[in-house]
């Protein structure tokens, strides 16, 4: 009989690769359809509105989804008065980061309608944040599966009606106005699944301001790393939209969103293994090492097959995916760059195992460091180089980055990986690399071969000693 917490981590696995893979769907179809029938200056309008509010909205967020995550794993009994009093916390910042939100628009320079657009979206991130509040309750205890009923009808609601105004020919206005909808229904739906859950929460009986207070210091060290995060991130593309027009913006954008795309499986992985972590931390250094190098090899299994395939074939994706955007195509160059830098920044998820440590600082310190570089090369490569300028900063930031994780998970002695996966994970990847330029002219093989070094390596993994069925639960 497996283990009864063998099931739960499959369970959530499941109901949790389900409800991303549904999001990951959702949006890589709006954005791959709009990309494609929108003008290429309000795809950028509408891109960079998206990466406004996702840098605007860690003001919100402020680390506390990370924080509540941990914290119901670990005590499961304080999840109604730790989601009163940050919701409280998230409500008072949400009008703060509206009203800051104006005035950067206007010191940034952007006219009156991108600045509708900008608005709708941080609408959009504010309700999702709120949303991501309550199913971060739903991962803490453990009930995944709860989280995927959340995002159903929301995500699939926004393809339909994306379509529709696509094909009626609407304005960005509206298309941006489907997509604060959709996440409204997905906060309506999460607020109704915790109330069944943990039943109507007495607001006077829960509000603490001491608590909230406690709480806010507590999240701080999460929102300061989130903040660095976003600046070697997202801030590049406002520095971007800073020095070239929106057509370039979207150019840009094509590319970028592919990348968002193609890690969706990796955000799951570390999504899934955090609480489960975080809780057994403390437990054995030997389970958690175990369970270090289990995760590092399958992150590393899927993301070099994955950035392989895009570097080899930039150019035939792009011509792909956005066939009616010539102006997309042609910023194949830019893929390529950014396949290099999304390889460095996942591989293998350092980051996440600091946190799962408690170290938040040793993430803090890279991150500010990171940061640095990241604007200064920004502001000295897009002035002279735009795009091309851009993606150059995200590499070598990137770089930096892999080398600050890679110092202190040497330092602390933590094991990258296991020498049962050096010794098959080498000649597997030298094997796949050379198919791969063998038969580059062909897509639908390259994807053929992708996949089956995906799974070849997964494979390996799974049957290795490290394996989660094997000594992780026990």
């Amino acid at each position: 009989m497996l283990d009864q917490r063998l099931k739960t981590l499959g369970k959530n696995s499941v109901a949790y690769g389900l409800s991303m893979g549904l999001r990951f769907v959702a949006n890589a179809a709006v954005f791959f359809y709009i990309g494609n029938f929108l003008p290429v200056d309000d795809f950028g309008r509408i891109t960079l509105a998206n990466t406004f509010g996702r840098i605007m909205i860690i003001l919100v967020v402020f680390g506390f989804t990370q924080l509540m995550i941990r914290e119901v794993a670990r005590n499961k009994e304080i999840t109604v008065e730790y989601t009163v009093n940050i919701f409280g916390v998230m409500l008072v910042f949400s009008l703060g980061t509206l009203l800051l939100s104006f005035i950067l628009t206007r010191i940034l320079g952007y006219s009156y309608f991108t600045t509708i657009i900008v608005f709708l979206f941080l609408l959009y991130f504010i309700f999702t944040a709120f949303a991501s509040l309550l199913t971060a309750s739903f991962r803490g205890i453990m009930k995944f599966e709860y989280e995927l009923y959340s995002t159903v009808l929301p995500d699939l609601s926004l393809v339909v009606t994306i379509i529709c105004l696509s094909r009626i020919h609407a304005g960005i206005v509206s298309i941006s106005l489907a997509f604060v909808l959709s996440r409204l229904l997905l906060f309506i739906i999460a607020l109704s699944l915790f109330i069944k859950l943990f039943g109507i929460p007495p607001i006077r009986k829960y509000w603490n301001r001491s608590l909230s207070e406690k709480l806010i210091k507590e999240a701080l060290p999460f929102a300061v790393a989130g903040a660095m995060t976003l600046i070697y991130t997202q801030v590049g593309i406002l520095i971007l939209s800073y020095f070239c027009d929106e057509k370039q913006v979207g150019i840009f954008q094509g590319s970028y969103r592919l990348m968002f795309a193609a890690v969706f499986v990796l955000d799951i992985i570390v999504d899934v293994f955090y609480p489960f972590l975080a809780a057994k931390y403390k437990e054995g250094k030997e389970i958690f090492n175990s369970t270090v190098t289990f995760i590092n090899s399958l992150v590393f299994n899927i993301i070099l097959p994955v950035m392989s395939f895009i570097f080899i074939n930039s150019y035939l994706l792009l011509k792909t995916l956005y066939y009616k955007n010539p102006h997309i195509v042609g910023g194949w160059q830019m893929l390529s760059i950014l396949a290099l830098a999304y390889l460095l920044y996942y591989a293998p998820p350092y980051g996440f195992i600091f946190l799962t440590m408690g170290r938040q600082d040793i993430n803090q310190k890279v991150s500010i460091v990171v940061s640095i570089v990241n604007l200064t090369l920004n502001f000295i490569l897009t002035p002279r180089y735009g795009t091309m300028g851009t993606c150059i900063a995200f590499l070598v930031s990137y770089l930096v980055l892999r080398i600050g994780y890679t110092y202190f998970y040497i330092r602390l002695k933590v094991p990258m990986f296991s020498k049962e996966y050096l010794t098959w994970g080498i000649p597997l990847a030298i094997i796949f690399l050379l198919c791969l330029i063998f038969f580059k002219s062909n897509i639908w093989v390259e994807v053929a071969l992708t996949l089956l070094w995906i799974f070849t390596g997964v494979f390996f993994v799974l049957r290795g000693k490290s394996a989660v069925k094997g000594e992780l639960l026990n």
